[in-house]
C-alpha cells in the first residue's frame, strides 16, 4: 500500500509490464516535498505532469476490483477465550482470519485492531512477538476489539508493508475508525482515506 506498490499497479492498469523506476522530490531548501506540499503542485504544472495519490489508486481498485472476500463467520474458542472469527480469502488465494473479542463495554471508543503476521511457531516464540502478543491479547479481553492475523509471514518491523490486507478485512467487517495496537508509535500507516479508515489512536505495546 506503498508508492512502491502503486507504481507497479499503475503498471498494471495501463496494460504495461509492471516494472516502474521511482524518485522522491526535494524541494529548494532540501526537504523531501510531501502530500499537501504546494512545491508539489507547482511543480506538476510547470512540467505537466498528472498529480495521483495512493490513497486514490486503492479508491479506485476497491469500486473495480474484488481483492477480499468473508467466506466464512463462526463462533470459535480462541486460548480459552470465546469469539467470533471470520475467515477472509485475497485474490491471491490466501487465508486471513480476525477474531472479535468481546470486553467490557465501550460503545463511546472505536474499536481496538491488533494486526498480526501468521509466523512460523519457531520464529514466534523465539523473538520478542511473543510477548507483544500476548500483552495485544490482554487488551483485547479485557476492552473487546479485533485481533487480525494476515497470511503475509512479514516480520513484525515489515508489517506496515501489507497493512493494505489487514485494512480490506477492516473494511469488510463495516470498521471505519479504529484504535491500534502498535510495539511502535513511529509507525506509519499511509493512505488509510483510500479504505474509508481513520487510525484514531494509537496505543504502545
Amino acid at each position: 500500500t506503498g508508492h512502491t506498490e502503486a507504481s507497479v499497479d499503475l503498471c498494471k492498469l495501463a496494460g504495461l509490464k509492471p516494472v516502474s523506476v521511482i524518485c522522491e522530490i526535494m524541494k529548494e531548501d532540501g526537504s523531501m516535498a510531501r502530500r499537501g506540499d504546494k512545491f508539489l503542485s507547482d511543480f506538476a504544472l510547470k512540467h505537466n505532469l498528472k498529480t495521483l495519490y495512493v490513497s486514490d489508486l486503492i479508491s479506485y481498485r476497491l469500486e473495480n476490483e474484488s481483492l477480499l472476500k468473508m467466506f466464512c463467520q463462526e463462533e470459535r474458542e480462541f486460548l480459552k477465550h470465546q469469539t467470533q472469527c471470520y475467515t477472509f480469502l485475497d485474490h491471491q488465494q490466501k487465508n486471513h482470519y480476525a477474531f472479535k473479542f468481546k470486553g467490557a463495554k465501550t460503545h463511546d471508543l472505536a474499536p481496538l485492531v491488533r494486526f498480526h503476521p501468521i509466523k512460523e511457531d519457531f520464529d514466534f516464540l523465539t523473538t520478542g512477538a511473543f510477548e507483544v502478543f500476548f500483552k495485544a491479547l490482554e487488551y483485547l479481553k479485557r476492552e473487546g476489539g479485533y485481533l487480525i492475523f494476515m497470511n503475509t509471514h512479514s516480520k513484525e518491523n515489515n508489517i506496515v508493508k501489507d497493512f493494505g490486507i489487514g485494512a480490506l478485512v477492516l473494511k469488510n467487517l463495516g470498521i471505519k475508525d479504529f484504535r491500534l495496537l502498535s510495539s511502535s508509535e513511529d509507525r506509519q500507516y499511509k493512505a488509510l482515506s483510500g479504505f474509508g479508515l481513520k487510525l484514531v489512536e494509537t496505543i504502545s505495546l
